[in-house]
């Protein structure tokens, strides 16, 4: 009997000893998984075909002017765009390497990537820079600074344009003089969408008091689209190079526009939007409370109706009373009639 307790307070033993083991030999987190690290990048532009090589001084006063849109993927993925500063940061990151891409197509740039830490911009912080993205190894409190450099190349030296003038019609309005009816009418804070035709948004571009907004750095195929409902509004656009018209197609709903911007070309284009009539008025041949019967209205019948010429000046006509008089006439004349007979009879002479 002594040696049931024995054998439990062994078992007992043997599972808080296993418990301990397990527990210290089980994956520990990190001393520095708490502390999380920011990269900021600065997407400037250069020159066309310049090689350096003072960077900063050459290049950093030119945003690309455009909202692209940077992404980070490594112990996570985070995408971010940039302001209109061309900044974008990125904190709380976990640590661990990352490998960067954004910014300009890098089929006609060249990148150039500079990183310092934020509290020691004078240091150089380690990175690899591949023909269009970049690896960034991010360590506990880790607060990079990275300036993020597109050159243009390929031969050309240049990039294209696009300057929008965005101007409101007239509600409901339906004539074909724009510039005489609508060119006045600036519109300002309205926002237009930049898109590579085979997907993907490469930036967005408010007007200013002015009614322009601008999108610079471009060559190839795009898709311009106006934050308007199309179910509220319609458009029509007319674009020109250098005096020259450009061909642009409409989406069937009116809502947006492809165009072909080349290096070479600063395009300009005219952005009519007319406002639908949203007021509710509707033609009032269906009337919401049907109308009162007509007082002379025949009754229904399967037989067509004739309708004779009134000789009075009633609707009933003075010759339909009397003729309705006519039989209760005679019966009075008859009994009058019988009347006097008989009181003729009574008075005969004797």
């Amino acid at each position: 009997m002594r040696r049931e307790p024995l054998a439990l307070a062994r078992l007992l033993g043997g599972l808080v000893v296993l418990f301990t083991m397990l527990t210290w030999a089980g994956p520990q987190p990190r001393a520095d998984a708490a502390v999380g690290a920011t990269l900021t990048i600065h997407n400037r532009i250069c020159p066309a075909e310049f090689t350096g090589p003072d960077y900063f001084g050459t290049c950093h006063g030119t945003p690309p002017g455009i909202a692209f849109e940077f992404t980070l993927a490594g112990p996570e993925t985070r995408t971010g765009t940039l302001d209109t500063a061309g900044n974008a940061t990125f904190s709380d990151l976990l640590l661990g390497t990352y490998e960067v891409s954004g910014g300009p197509p890098g089929d006609f740039t060249r990148l150039t990537v500079f990183c310092a830490s934020a509290s020691d911009l004078g240091t150089s912080y380690p990175v690899t820079v591949n023909d269009s993205t970049f690896t960034i190894d991010l360590t506990s409190g880790s607060d990079v600074i990275c300036d993020y450099y597109n050159t243009p190349e390929g031969g050309r030296g240049e990039t294209g344009s696009l300057t929008i003038y965005k101007s409101t019609c007239p509600v409901g309005y339906t004539g074909d003089d724009f510039f005489a009816d609508c060119y006045p009418n600036a519109t300002a804070n309205v926002t237009f969408t930049l898109a590579l035709e085979g997907g993907g948004v490469l930036g967005t571009s408010k007007t200013d008091a002015n009614g322009f907004a601008f999108f610079e750095n471009l060559d190839g195929a795009y898709i311009v689209e106006e934050d308007i409902p199309g179910e509220f509004a319609t458009a029509t656009a007319y674009c020109t190079a250098g005096g020259v018209a450009v061909p642009i197609g409409f989406a069937g709903d009116n809502s947006r526009f492809r165009i072909d911007v080349d290096a070479s070309q600063d395009i300009r284009c005219d952005y009519y939007n007319i406002p639908f009539d949203l007021r509710g008025e509707t033609p009032t041949a269906v009337p919401t409370v049907a109308p009162p019967a007509p007082t002379a209205a025949p009754a229904a019948t399967t037989a067509p109706v004739t309708t004779l010429p009134s000789t009075g000046t009633h609707p009933t006509g003075g010759g339909h009373a009397s003729s309705a008089l006519l039989p209760v006439t005679a019966a009075l004349a008859l009994l009058g009639s019988w009347f006097g007979f008989a009181t003729l009879r009574r008075r005969a002479p004797r």
